[in-house]
C-alpha cells in the first residue's frame, strides 16, 4: 500500500500542497466490483494508523467507548486489522470514533477518495472556500466589464 499523506493540520511538511485540491475529483466508479477489496485497504490503513499514533491501542480503545457509550477493547481494535479476521469488520460509527480518537483525518480521506471526493480539513478548507470567493470575485469583475463595454454608461458617485 503506497503511503498515505497526513491531514494533521498545521504546518506539517507531509501535509498536501494547497494545489493538490484542486484536482477536480472524478466521480466514484461504480460498476461490478468495485469496491472489491476495499475492506482489505481499510484493514491496512486502520493498522498503520494505530502504529503511527502516540497512543496505546489501549487509550484508543478507552476514547472510542468514552464516545460511544460502548465497550471498545484493544482485542476488537486487533480484529479490525487483522487479515485474519475478515468477519470482523470496523463499522462506519466506530470508523468515525476511531477518526476522532486518533485525529487521524487520513482514514475519512481513504473513504472519501473511495466515493469520488476530497477531503479538506482545518486551513485546507479555508483556504479553498476563500480561493472560491476569489473565483467568484473575477467572475463577476468580468461580467461588470463586459456589461460596461457593451453598455457605456457614465457612473455617478454617490458624495458621502
Amino acid at each position: 500500500m503506497a503511503k498515505r499523506r497526513a491531514y494533521r493540520g498545521g504546518n506539517d511538511d507531509r501535509q498536501m500542497s494547497f494545489d493538490d485540491y484542486f484536482v477536480v475529483p472524478t466521480p466514484a466508479d461504480v460498476r461490478p466490483g468495485s469496491i472489491a477489496g476495499f475492506d482489505h485497504e481499510l484493514r491496512q490503513a486502520l493498522s498503520q494508523s494505530l502504529k503511527e499514533q502516540p497512543l496505546s491501542r489501549y487509550e484508543v480503545a478507552a476514547k472510542m467507548s468514552e464516545m460511544l457509550g460502548d465497550d471498545i477493547s484493544k482485542n476488537m481494535l486487533d480484529a479490525y486489522t487483522a487479515e485474519s479476521r475478515e468477519t470482523h469488520q470496523i463499522s462506519v460509527v466506530r470508523l468515525v470514533a476511531m477518526i476522532l480518537a486518533t485525529r487521524d483525518y487520513d482514514l475519512l480521506a481513504l473513504v472519501a477518495e473511495k466515493v469520488g471526493c476530497r477531503l479538506l480539513v482545518g486551513e485546507e478548507a479555508v483556504a479553498a472556500e476563500v480561493g472560491f470567493i476569489d473565483q467568484e470575485i473575477e467572475e463577476l469583475r468580468a461580467r461588470r466589464a463586459e456589461l460596461k463595454r457593451l453598455h457605456p454608461v457614465r457612473l455617478r458617485r454617490r458624495r458621502a
